[in-house]
């Protein structure tokens, strides 16, 4: 009997020591399920804080929406008024540009016109000039042949001053010519 006194003193400490476990379990169980509901807290309150972010971010998204088709609807106004402008800028340089030819045209056919009627008194003059030169060919063939005593000196004092006359007449004209020709040529 004494036996299984002992035998119940041991089993009394091994269900104490079993006792003293399981409360420290329970123990460790109890923090465990504190904690436990703190993280469930904890993560009702992050999925609480994900929903209004997701809701933000949503509303974010649906804005950032409205923004790009406005941005989208303003660039293709702008390609727009781009092609509208480059147009009218075209069409105005078209403009000038025909008309600063047409200008230019004019004048050119003015230059032109003046310098036939130039080149025609040119032409005239240097007619004059060698019908001028045959005449003093001719005058120099007679003044050979003529004897000196069939030639009155007066006579020949007239044809040579009305030759002299004739001949500045004709410079002053050549002069007159290459002044006009020089005026022509210093215009644009």
């Amino acid at each position: 009997m004494l036996q299984k006194i002992k035998d119940l003193m041991q089993m009394k400490s091994v269900v104490d020591e079993l006792s003293a476990k399981l409360e420290s379990h329970s123990k460790a169980i109890d923090g465990f399920k504190g904690s436990f509901l703190a993280a469930q807290q904890e993560m009702g309150s992050v999925r609480s804080s994900n929903q209004d972010f997701l809701a933000a971010l949503q509303g974010d998204l649906q804005s950032l929406s409205a923004t790009k088709e406005a941005f989208r609807k303003e660039l293709y106004d702008f390609k727009l008024l781009k092609s509208q402008m480059q147009e009218s800028i075209q069409k105005k340089f078209e403009e000038e540009l025909a008309g600063e030819l047409k200008g230019s045209t004019q004048e050119l056919r003015q230059g032109i016109g003046e310098f036939a009627k130039v080149k025609e008194q040119l032409q005239s003059v240097a007619k004059d000039v060698q019908s001028l030169a045959s005449e003093i060919a001719k005058l120099k063939e007679i003044s050979k042949e003529v004897k000196r005593d069939d030639f009155e000196l007066t006579k020949f004092l007239h044809l040579v001053r009305q030759g002299d006359a004739e001949k500045l007449e004709l410079m002053q004209k050549i002069d007159a010519l290459e002044r006009l020709v020089a005026k022509m040529r210093r215009r644009p």
